[in-house]
C-alpha cells in the first residue's frame, strides 16, 4: 500500500513538473521578459487539490497568453499584473512594458500662407503703391513752393526741374520754373522752359505771353509780334492777351495795329488805365491829336501809378499845345 501511495505521489509531481516547464518556456509576450520564480515543491495542500487532468487539457487548448490583449491578460490574473508591472520597472532602457502605448499622432501639416487677422482663408496681400509720374511731379512741385515760400530759390529750381522731368506737361512748375528764371534775369534759360512748354501745349497762351515778355525783354521785339500773332486764334476775345500784343506793336513802331489791338482789349475791360495810355502814346504817334487827348484823359481818370500819371499829364499837355498850333 505504501508503494502505491507512493508511486501516485511520484505520477502527480512529474506531472506538475510538466505544467511548471510549459510555463516557463511560454512567454506573455514578445515584448515582456520572462520573470524569473524559483520553483519551490508543491506542499501537500496543493497537491491534494490540484487535479492534473484538466490543468493540461487548458494548457493544450487555451489560447496564447501573447495573442490577447494587454488588459485581458491583466484581469484573468491579477497576480500576472502585478508581476508584469515589477518587470517592466526592473527591465532595461530598450524593453517595452506590457501595457500599449497611446496612439501615435501625427503632427499637423506646415502650412506656409500668410493669413489674415481676421479670416483664416484669405491670404494678405501686400500692396506697394508705386507713384505715378504725375503724383511724383506734384510732389515735387509742392516741395517747390515750400522750398520758395523759405527763401530757397536754388533748391526750389531744382525740385521744379524734376518735377518737369517725372511730367513735362506739368504746367504749373514749368510756369513757374520759367518765372523764378526771369525774376533771376536768367533770360534764355527761361525761354527755352517757355519754348519746350509751347511744343507741348501751343493752346496753351499762358507760354505765349509769357515767352513774349521774355522776347521783349531782350529786345528781340519782331519775334514777339510773330509768337503772339501765330498763336492768337487760341485767344482771340482775351483781353490781356490783345492788350500784350498791342504794347508788341507799339514797340514794334506798328502803331495803327496797336490802337486796333488796344481798342478790343478796352472793349472787354474798360477800366484798364495803363492800356488807355497805350492806346493814347500810339494815337500821338500817328497824329491822331484829339482822340489822343481823349485816351490820355480816360488814362489819368483810371487810376494809373504816380510815374505813369506823371507821363500822362507831360504828353496830354504836348497834345494840346498840338491842337492849339494853327496849320500852316
Amino acid at each position: 500500500m505504501a508503494g502505491l501511495l507512493a508511486a501516485g505521489y511520484g505520477a502527480r509531481d512529474h506531472i506538475l513538473e510538466l505544467i511548471d516547464g510549459l510555463s516557463q518556456q511560454r512567454p506573455l509576450s514578445s515584448s515582456t521578459p520572462p520573470v524569473a520564480v524559483t520553483a519551490r515543491p508543491p506542499t501537500l495542500a496543493a497537491r491534494s487539490v490540484a487535479d492534473p487532468q484538466p490543468a493540461i487539457a487548458a494548457v493544450v487548448t487555451e489560447t496564447p497568453l501573447a495573442e490577447k490583449p494587454a488588459e485581458n491578460v491583466l484581469a484573468m490574473n491579477p497576480i500576472a499584473a502585478g508581476l508584469g508591472a515589477a518587470a517592466s520597472t526592473q527591465s532595461s532602457a530598450g524593453e517595452q512594458p506590457i501595457m500599449e502605448s497611446p496612439p501615435h499622432r501625427q503632427p499637423p501639416a506646415v502650412n506656409n500662407t500668410v493669413h489674415s487677422a481676421k479670416t483664416h482663408n484669405e491670404p494678405v496681400i501686400i500692396v506697394r503703391h508705386t507713384p505715378t509720374p504725375r503724383e511724383l511731379a506734384e510732389q515735387h512741385y509742392q516741395t517747390a513752393l515750400q522750398l520758395l515760400d523759405q527763401e530757397r530759390p536754388t533748391e526750389a529750381e531744382i525740385k521744379l526741374r524734376q518735377a518737369l522731368l517725372s511730367m513735362p506737361e506739368h504746367h504749373l512748375a514749368r510756369h513757374q520754373l520759367a518765372t523764378l528764371l526771369i525774376n533771376q534775369q536768367q533770360l534764355q534759360m527761361a525761354q527755352e522752359i517757355l519754348s519746350d512748354g509751347m511744343a507741348i501745349a501751343p493752346e496753351n497762351t499762358s507760354y505765349c505771353q509769357l515767352l513774349a515778355r521774355v522776347l521783349m525783354e531782350r529786345n528781340q521785339i519782331a519775334n514777339a509780334v510773330l509768337i503772339l500773332e501765330k498763336n492768337l486764334h487760341y485767344a482771340p476775345r482775351n483781353a490781356d492777351y490783345l492788350a500784350l500784343l498791342a504794347t508788341a506793336y507799339q514797340r514794334n513802331s506798328q502803331h495803327k495795329e496797336a490802337i486796333q489791338a488796344y481798342a478790343k482789349a478796352l472793349y472787354k475791360k474798360p477800366l484798364e488805365g495803363k492800356w488807355w495810355l497805350g492806346k493814347a502814346i500810339s494815337l500821338e504817334a500817328t497824329k491822331n491829336w484829339g482822340n489822343a487827348l481823349r485816351a490820355y484823359d480816360s488814362a489819368l481818370a483810371n487810376g494809373l501809378e504816380q510815374n505813369l500819371s506823371s507821363y500822362a499829364t507831360q504828353r496830354k499837355a504836348l497834345v494840346e499845345t498840338k491842337l492849339t498850333e494853327k496849320p500852316d
